[in-house]
């Protein structure tokens, strides 16, 4: 179409009908292998050198949800992707890095690479998430000067990388800038939940230190991550926190607290969330004394 504005919501509905396409044949196991018509990734690589920025920006992001499928065709999107990482447009080099880090290609890797070199911290935010997504080591490289750096939309999306490392050894300097009550709040919220979903244990006592802090959106974010590492000591501190007079504090300590008794083997129970009684955590529903006494029994 001659109009930019058609050409960007085309290529947006592009995007969308593969989304529901994909999750049709999700819903169905229906392996389809490329989601939507043959022809919608060459028509939507084809809009990555148009001369309009938002359809170029729309053509990426809509190509992010159709190569976002068991059998992507990236025969086809490759190459015009590699070579969007350099569109005057900070938008759309966003939204192609987003598209390169669903590869497995060695060349998107080295794309999103370049990108961490770009003037746009957006853009750099954008390729350090991708980057750990499909090349773990040069990831793990890249982040500590990131921490380190001055720009805290880089260190904040440093953290939100860790989320995809959690099979791999962290530098040092992770936990050296969570530890560090100067460093960003919000990028130290970003970590704790990684360091939960990581699982090791040595991290617990750098938690629990973090447990001070006077800001409770983050002592959430620790208490969560308490919760998810199986380690006995963290179960004293989270039960002082129930007594916490915030009410998010006591609801997430109850919550993690639960997630300790379930990597005990218990897992039939459930944290009350109203009344006199909450964030109790029942062990069950008893229609009568026996029925308790059997089941004080079976967890004993």
């Amino acid at each position: 179409d001659g109009s930019p504005r058609v050409r960007a919501e085309a290529a947006d509905a592009l995007g969308l009908l593969s989304m529901f396409s994909g999750a049709w044949c999700a819903s169905t196991s229906d392996d389809v292998g490329e989601a939507g018509h043959p022809q919608t990734v060459p028509a939507l690589c084809k809009l990555l050198s148009d001369e309009d920025a938002l359809v170029r920006e729309n053509a990426a992001e809509a190509l992010q949800s159709v190569l976002d499928c068991p059998l992507p065709d990236w025969a086809v999107a490759l190459e015009p992707l590699c070579g969007a990482v350099h569109d005057p447009n900070a938008s759309v080099r966003i939204a192609v890095v987003g598209a390169l880090g669903l590869s497995t290609d060695p060349r998107a890797a080295a794309m999103v690479i370049q990108a961490l070199d770009d003037d746009e911290p957006e853009v750099k935010a954008k390729a350090i998430q991708s980057l750990a997504r499909i090349d773990a080591g040069q990831c793990l490289e890249r982040l500590p000067g990131m921490l380190a750096g001055p720009d805290v939309l880089l260190q904040r999306a440093a953290a939100k990388a860790l989320h995809w490392l959690t099979n791999s050894s962290w530098p040092s300097e992770v936990l050296r800038y969570f530890s560090d009550p100067d460093s960003e709040i919000c990028a130290r919220q970003g970590i704790a939940p990684a360091m939960g979903e990581h699982g090791d244990s040595t991290y617990v006592p750098v938690l629990l230190n973090a447990l001070s802090s006077d800001v409770d959106f983050f002592r959430c974010a620790v208490i969560k991550a308490l919760g998810a590492i199986p380690d006995r000591r963290a179960l004293v501190p989270l039960i002082d926190c129930l007594r916490s007079q915030d009410s998010a504090i006591r609801s997430e300590a109850a919550l993690a607290l639960a997630e300790k008794i379930k990597s005990a083997g218990v897992v039939d129970l459930f944290v009350m969330t109203q009344g006199d009684a909450i964030n109790s955590i029942a062990l069950g529903r008893f229609g009568s004394e026996v029925g308790a006494q059997r089941r004080q029994a079976e967890l004993q």
